[in-house]
């Protein structure tokens, strides 16, 4: 059994002026806008490369004329070179006539002297209109005297001509809801699969290689082997495969391309497609072997979480190690080259002061903590840690009246989450900030051991200064610590309901978050809380930890002698 063909080319504009195109009755009519047709103008006028490929021409023969072709999608972009053809008074353009209405008086009528659109119809008024456009771009732009020679010689369309037996109305509705997308993968596979490509019995068979393909394109599509590849979150499920093809080319899809189908083009020029489709299986072997063990996954997953360029180059590296324990430690080099820290680093990174490097080693515990668990079937999600925004947060809150402070109408709330986790002791600072406070009200003294400033009102609250505010929040939280010890990732949903809790009050709810049983979540989704952060909260570090309210300095140091064990293999000596 074999897959039929559909004929795939390029061709250039100057070569449609053989044939002729008919517009079938099941498409809209012409409906291109100002915007549209400069855009197009200005694509063709300034491109960069040796040619500009415009989106598939999706076409089927008409039966008894040889150079007749049903238009089956492409009709909005080749009715405006069309009329860009009958704007330059191109005498050999190609034909175009529509299936639902006569439009020969219409062309007839668009002349260079046309100075207002037709009114007629809705078709006649898109197509004058878009004339015009035409007509005043060129007035616009006189010096551009390779605008002729870059459309005619170096604009090509994708030339897609479906089989006899295919229905064109059916391919229509197909695209029109997205069921079929003609990307650059999309068009190499049906390179690959052309009958003329499986003529020696000793290459594999047509339906294999339809059949590896859509293995291939299935693993794509499991966002566990995606995203340890790539930081790519917008790519769609249709256009995952072109990785793999660019991988396969040794093309870091990182290069700039030369026009939107540089993939497709670069197949279509290769000699022998059986050997290019044998190098991208490779290709995928390879990246599923390293998915597959423990230890390169949770190195190769680093890397590229940090640099989605770095797979290519690893790819070459690991062809030409002769063994995996070398590439490993290729891995490790390259972590190491990224962090470029040393055991002493650590103790001086400072929270806005070393952002980039704090958030590669909380990264980097937290991969390491699961890679290292013994265990082969716990790894690091990167799949969940990339669709998520992360925040560097202070485990034990800062006092912060910037952007991020608490509003007014919510500082008595706060207040009242946090006061239990304040120090015991009071300073004699804060027992004068409390009296000073008390004159602000009634004129009576207050001590702080005094129910009455527990139980300080929402309007008095209210009324409080923002430096008054902050002060009463750096009794409540202590002294600031921007160091790594008091450093972790939190997602940005977690961290900014925080505002400013102390580290009890944090506890509480992120054992809520991931329950599931917070107020956002309302039972319905557990929040997916990074490994080594839920290890802090729970004092997984602290080799005493009796005191489960406050993050205390023998907790922040046993937190950062555990990162500097974890991660030792990576750090300078």
């Amino acid at each position: 059994m074999t897959i039929p063909d559909n004929i795939i080319s390029f061709k250039t504009i100057e070569s449609l002026n053989e044939y002729s195109f008919h517009i079938p009755s099941y498409q809209r009519g012409y409906r291109w806008t100002k915007q549209e047709v400069e855009d197009l103008l200005n694509d063709i006028n300034s491109f960069q490369g040796s040619w500009y490929c415009l989106q598939p021409l999706i076409i089927k023969q008409i039966k008894c004329a040889d150079n007749s072709y049903e238009v089956i999608d492409g009709q909005q972009r080749l009715t405006t070179i069309y009329l860009i053809l009958k704007c330059l008074e191109w005498s050999k353009s190609f034909q175009l006539s529509y299936e639902h209405k006569d439009l020969k008086d219409v062309f007839e009528k668009l002349h260079p002297n046309l100075d207002k659109s037709f009114d007629d119809d809705i078709d006649a008024y898109f197509i004058s209109n878009a004339y015009l456009t035409i007509k005043q771009w060129f007035d616009a732009n006189k010096n551009s005297p390779n605008f002729t020679d870059n459309l005619l010689n170096k604009t090509k369309v994708i030339w897609y001509e479906v089989r006899d037996t295919d229905d064109p109305r059916e391919i229509f509705t197909r695209i029109n809801s997205g069921k079929i997308t003609l990307t650059d993968a999309e068009l190499i596979k049906a390179l690959f699969l052309k009958q003329s490509n499986f003529q020696k019995t000793t290459q594999p068979s047509q339906l294999t290689i339809a059949s590896q393909w859509d293995t291939i394109q299935h693993k794509l599509h499991d966002d566990r082997f995606w995203y340890f590849l790539t930081n790519d979150d917008k790519n769609p499920d249709a256009s995952r495969m072109a990785l793999i093809l660019s991988l396969a080319l040794n093309k870091d899809e990182s290069e700039p391309k030369n026009h939107n189908f540089d993939l497709f083009d670069r197949y279509y020029k290769n000699a022998d497609p059986i050997k290019q489709w044998q190098a991208v299986q490779d290709t995928f072997d390879i990246l599923t072997e390293w998915y597959d063990d423990t230890k390169l996954y949770h190195r190769v997953g680093y890397l590229t979480t940090n640099s989605s360029e770095k797979l290519s180059a690893l790819l070459n590296k690991y062809k030409i190690c002769k063994t995996k324990s070398e590439f490993q430690n290729y891995l490790d080099n390259e972590i190491k080259n990224d962090l470029r820290l040393s055991k002493e680093d650590l103790d001086t990174l400072e929270y806005h002061v070393n952002d980039t490097k704090i958030r590669k080693v909380l990264l980097l515990h937290n991969v390491e903590t699961l890679a290292q668990s013994g265990d082969p079937t716990i790894r690091f999600a990167f799949d969940r840690y990339k669709k998520e925004r992360w925040d560097i947060e202070h485990i034990h809150a800062i006092a912060d009246v910037g952007e991020r402070s608490i509003k007014k109408s919510d500082r008595k709330r706060w207040y009242d989450d946090n006061k239990s986790f304040a120090p015991a002791e009071y300073t004699d600072e804060f027992i004068a900030f409390c009296n000073k406070l008390g004159q602000q009200f009634d004129g009576q003294l207050l001590d702080p051991t005094n129910e009455q400033f527990l139980n300080l009102s929402d309007k008095q609250f209210a009324e409080l200064k923002d430096e008054q505010f902050a002060e009463l929040m750096s009794f409540v939280l202590g002294k600031t610590d921007n160091h790594l010890r008091n450093l972790c990732l939190l997602d940005q949903g977690t961290n900014r309901s925080y505002k400013n809790d102390s580290f009890g009050a944090k506890r509480q709810k992120l054992i809520e978050r991931e329950s599931g049983n917070d107020q956002v979540a309302n039972g319905n989704n557990r929040q997916f809380i990074l490994y080594a952060t839920r290890n802090i909260f729970m004092k997984y570090y602290s080799k005493t930890a009796t005191n489960l309210s406050q993050w205390e300095s023998q907790d922040r140091a046993d937190y950062l002698e555990e990162i500097k064990q974890r991660i030792k293999l990576y750090l300078e000596n």
